[in-house]
């Protein structure tokens, strides 16, 4: 019998990503909550089908109960396929360490920006800013659009990233600035809070800390009030 999670994974698939930590990764989901999720261990929320049917672009009816047999059938309208936009995916915030997801997706968690035609849609991907760690760049409330690690060129110096931290099942997802110094790579907050002046170093392991770039900030976004 087709379960939830069979079809979950199924969509997963046919949307490009090879594994259930890439998708996880990628679209900033708690890994072990998306896994258990795919693998039956515990079934998923109807809010979180429902985000999960909008990233792998099903109709989450489907998801829920095979029907209609058609996953892609009576999918609701996405204003990207009119105008063309970069789905919103999760939140940067230094300091903000979470265990489970904490961007809620919407209907319209999207900007209304066409992707960049130099790189894949679907490698394409905004992020909401919050906080002031990257105030000489971004303001909280901007959205900075990326691509996702592999779909680009490399990060050079002076690059804007977006990083992930993680301390066990904990994780924090910022911006910086990427600088060699003193022969090392060097990730920096940008901001003229005093706050948030310390880097990071790009692949430590300090107290348990894991830092690695998911992708490159190619542009920003800001609504008009």
């Amino acid at each position: 019998m087709e379960t939830i999670g069979k079809r979950l994974a199924t969509a997963r698939e046919n949307a490009g990503y090879r594994s259930a930590r890439e998708a996880a990764e990628t679209l900033q989901w708690t890994y072990s909550t998306y896994a258990s999720h795919e693998n039956g261990a515990r079934i998923p929320k109807i809010h979180t089908v429902r985000k999960y049917a909008r990233a792998f672009g099903v109709n989450a009816s489907w998801l829920m109960t095979g029907e209609p047999k058609d996953a892609k059938e009576a999918v609701p309208f996405e204003p990207r396929d009119r105008i063309g936009a970069v789905p919103v995916t999760g939140e940067v915030q230094a300091g903000h360490w979470v265990e489970e997801e904490s961007f809620s997706f919407h209907d319209n968690s999207y900007v209304p920006m066409s992707p960049d035609p130099q790189y894949p849609p679907d490698a394409q991907m905004a992020f909401l800013v919050r906080g002031n760690s990257m105030n000489r760049v971004v303001q909280d409330g901007d959205y900075v659009i990326a691509v996702r690690t592999g779909h680009s060129r490399d990060a050079v110096e002076n690059d804007i990233v977006v990083v992930r931290r993680r301390i066990g099942e904990l994780a924090e997802t910022s911006l910086k600035r990427l600088r060699f110094v003193d022969g090392a790579w060097q990730l920096f907050p940008d901001s003229t809070d005093p706050k948030f002046q310390k880097p990071v170093y790009l692949g430590s392991i300090e107290n348990g800390d894991s830092v690695e770039i998911i992708a490159r900030v190619i542009g920003s976004y800001r609504p008009l009030e």
